[in-house]
């Protein structure tokens, strides 16, 4: 793994969270006063900025399409029998997009404290 270490809460054979990496450096720079500081301090210019604002378009992206697969999961797993295969293929489905989802909400916050 490149030295970073991966934090797990396991469901159902699903990891949730993810490598060390971009949420710490945002508490962290949320912590030295965020972006307009961090950018003073080290002197990096728009670029910290642009990596924010294309972090904020991919959690969104992320957002969507988790709620959108969640919908879809939920509707068909009504229809599908109980006990079936294919049932427990959807709801499987189902619960890695509110992984996702509850992932993406957590970045997005993070990213609104650096902000």
């Amino acid at each position: 793994m490149g030295g970073q270490e991966r934090r797990s809460n396991e469901r159902d054979g699903v990891r949730e969270g993810s490598a060390i990496g971009a949420p710490e450096v945002a508490r962290w720079a949320a912590e030295q006063g965020g972006v307009e500081n961090l950018r003073e301090e080290v002197g990096v210019g728009n670029e910290v900025e642009t990596a924010v604002e294309i972090a904020e378009e991919i959690v969104e992206a992320v957002e969507k399409a988790s709620e959108g697969v969640e919908k879809v999961a939920e509707k068909l797993a009504e229809e599908l029998p109980e006990g079936g295969g294919l049932k427990k293929a959807v709801d499987f489905v189902e619960h890695v997009a509110e992984i996702a989802n509850k992932d993406a909400h957590k970045l997005g916050d993070l990213i609104d404290k650096v902000n």
